[in-house]
């Protein structure tokens, strides 16, 4: 048995599921039997659990019968807002990333590590207001994403080919890696320059830059990252802003504590 599975509450686990399910459903909400089929069970057990949540704000509802969709509710707005604020790695990065969106114009995120997946912890927003970045706690894939990407640079290739033979490497737009050759060649790159870039490989006219935030022991402790809208940007205009979001990373490495970083920003 694996032991993280000794003392798990199955009706729990299966609530978590749920949340899960309901998470990914994007604004359109998701409905009681795709929900069931997503975690594995019956319908009868779904609604329970959901109507459940439900009573206590973590899913909200519209709609009657058959055309009922589900979506997550306002509890979790309060305690993501309170994780964020308890977080000693997001008040850090707070900072750095509202002098990172005042100089480069875009959405800025800091993003770590959560088991198979990159979650953003903290974000500051383009003074556009068009919303380009995912939400925070939403979990991005490691190899289409430019934080992922950049989190996956702190592994060794073998570390790399065990998480993609557990996860795989689906293909969100057909501009995603999916090999995985291709993806350690690509890892690659962001050792030697400092930052990945994600070029429409999880969303269609978007493009993210990210750069590795390392702690006082050298450890990469997350990434921070710029998104926008890919529009005419060429290639070597993005790696532009590479080279300033891995200036900024260095900020943030050497306010954790890293020797290795320097506070300089590129001109």
């Amino acid at each position: 048995m694996d032991p993280s599975k000794k003392y798990e509450v199955k009706s729990l686990a299966r609530a978590l599921d749920v949340i899960e399910a309901v998470s990914t459903a994007g604004v359109e909400g998701v409905g009681i039997s795709d929900i069931a089929r997503q975690v594995g069970t019956t319908k009868s057990n779904a609604y329970g659990i959901v109507q459940t949540l439900c009573d206590r704000g973590f899913i909200s509802d519209s709609g009657d019968g058959p055309t009922r969709r589900y979506r997550l509710g306002p509890s979790f707005l309060r305690l993501g807002s309170t994780a964020s604020s308890q977080s000693p790695l997001a008040v850090v990065a707070r900072g750095v990333l509202a002098r990172l969106t005042d100089r480069t114009g875009l959405t800025s995120r800091f993003a770590v590590f959560d088991r198979d997946a990159a979650v953003a912890i903290a974000r500051q927003n383009a003074p556009t207001g068009i919303e380009i970045a995912p939400y925070l706690g939403r979990r991005e894939l490691l190899h289409a994403s430019g934080v992922g990407k950049a989190l996956l640079s702190g592994l060794s290739d073998d570390g790399i080919r065990q998480i993609c033979s557990s996860l795989g490497l689906e293909r969100r737009t057909r501009h995603t890696i999916t090999s995985l050759d291709a993806l350690l060649e690509e890892v690659a790159v962001v050792r030697q320059t400092g930052f990945a870039i994600d070029d429409e490989e999880d969303m269609e006219g978007v493009f993210c830059v990210a750069s590795a935030v390392r702690d006082h022991h050298g450890l990469i402790a997350g990434a921070i990252s710029v998104s926008g809208l890919k529009l005419d940007r060429t290639r070597a205009a993005i790696e532009e802003i590479g080279k300033v979001v891995a200036g900024f990373a260095g900020v943030m490495s050497a306010d954790l504590g890293f020797a290795g970083s320097s506070r300089d920003l590129p001109a």
